[in-house]
């Protein structure tokens, strides 16, 4: 499933990136889709994502098309500088979805809807389940760390298995210590490049990010089986998109 307009809207929601108010059933996809915007251009974007498009987003939740949505703008890592989510379950239609906010965003906001079509230099887009999800839907978070894995289709089973093993007790811990807002696992479903398997952590200081690191490296030195279960492994670094932009 590839688009080419902007999908404008991740895992969590806008400003500071809480879940979506309401109490939808708890997801079991993301549409993801990742933009190149101008950085010239990308103050510009974000305004128009929070005036225009988030609330025609919500009114899809509200409606009960979505179970939720969301955008971060780029940190470090990755080819893109903007990140934007639908969330649903195994019956939402991604496509209809999309369809309704294009066409909307096209009535009631068609300067802004040109607008960011002639800011997009590159797009691409990905469907992934939501394995799991240790989150407080009134947590609020600024930084979402991506971790992505290369893992044989064979053992993807064994391999998330190891992960929680290795590491549940882990993350647990440091989210009690207040290092960690929470986490998310989630398998590959459509779309992408090479990797497979992703653990999303979200943070709410910066330091907090080293500190867990530390922790995960304690739990498993490079020793461990958990490291040479994967062929290869992607970081990239998001932050909540500011409101006020």
């Amino acid at each position: 499933m590839r688009r080419t307009g902007p999908l404008l809207f991740v895992l969590l929601a806008v400003g500071a990136a809480t879940l979506t108010a309401q109490d939808p059933p708890e997801p079991t996809r993301v549409y993801a889709a990742y933009y190149q915007i101008g950085f010239s251009d990308l103050e510009e974007w974000i305004g128009i994502w929070n005036e225009h498009t988030s609330p025609l987003l919500q009114e899809m939740v509200d409606e009960g098309m979505l179970e939720g949505f969301g955008a971060q703008m780029h940190n470090t890592g990755g080819n893109y500088n903007f990140r934007q989510a639908m969330r649903g379950g195994m019956n939402t239609n991604f496509d209809a979805a999309w369809n309704r906010l294009l066409e909307r965003l096209g009535e009631r906001s068609p300067e802004a809807f040109a607008r960011t079509m002639e800011m997009i230099q590159v797009h691409d887009d990905e469907v992934w389940n939501i394995d799991t999800m240790e989150t407080d839907a009134a947590m609020e978070w600024k930084y979402f760390y991506d971790t992505m894995f290369q893992v044989g289709y064979a053992d993807l089973a064994s391999f998330a298995t190891m992960f929680e093993e290795t590491f549940g007790e882990t993350l647990a811990q440091a989210r009690t210590d207040g290092l960690l807002a929470g986490w998310v696992t989630e398998s590959h479903n459509t779309g992408g490049g090479q990797y497979n398997w992703k653990v999303i952590l979200l943070f709410d200081e910066w330091d907090d990010i080293d500190d867990v690191q530390a922790r995960f490296f304690a739990a498993a030195p490079l020793s461990h089986p958990f490291w040479g279960m994967f062929r290869a492994h992607r970081d990239e670094l998001w932050e909540a998109v500011p409101a006020g932009m």
